[in-house]
């Protein structure tokens, strides 16, 4: 499956900072049989309207006969005026690192790491390989409403990946709402409890 995003996104910051970018094209493989995997591929240009600096970045898509660029990311940052003062590389999945580039554009100093991923989880296998961060975006907090959903054992245990134990949580669940509904159908019918529409 391709998807091609369109358009040009804003960010304004507060304090007055502008910034536009596009967006890669992503790639979803083996949709139907395998395992499914993403990949991101295409130029990308990020524009700071305040400083007049922008960033051109290329996603290296996948090839079957070259293994090594994949993930790939390279790019440039460039001055208000076009100049090439610093280089970016790494991958969109693990790291991004840049270095700055001297006035005849070669690489001064060492490679700086703008962002790292944080290590998956050890059974991200059984987590749809969610991030920590993504896992504990749906912890519980103080106050949460009774009704809230993260509240549902079964939801609970699915989270913690004990997925047979939640699947039987989420049945006996089912079963209580069913049996529930069907007693106040049955009371609704022998007039015990009114229906008002």
């Amino acid at each position: 499956m391709l998807i091609c995003h369109l358009g040009t996104i804003n960010l304004q910051f507060a304090d007055g900072s502008h910034y536009t970018w596009t967006k890669v094209t992503t790639v979803v493989h083996n949709l139907i049989v395998g395992t499914i995997w993403i990949d991101n591929y295409g130029d990308v240009t990020i524009e700071n309207h305040k400083t007049g600096y922008s960033c051109s970045l290329q996603f290296i898509a996948h090839s079957y006969f070259n293994r090594g660029q994949s993930r790939r990311v390279t790019g440039f940052v460039k001055n208000s005026t076009g100049v090439p003062v610093a280089v970016i590389e790494g991958t969109w999945d693990n790291y991004l690192e840049y270095q700055r580039l001297s006035i005849d554009k070669i690489p001064v100093g060492e490679p700086i790491l703008i962002w790292k991923t944080d290590p998956l989880p050890s059974n991200a296998s059984d987590m749809y390989h969610f991030s920590r961060f993504a896992i504990e975006l749906n912890e519980m907090e103080d106050g949460v409403a009774p009704t809230d959903s993260r509240r549902r054992p079964d939801q609970r245990l699915m989270e913690q990946g004990l997925w047979d134990q939640a699947n039987e949580e989420k049945r006996r669940l089912e079963a209580k709402q069913r049996n529930k509904r069907h007693a106040w159908e049955k009371a609704v019918r022998e007039g015990i409890i009114l229906m008002l529409f």
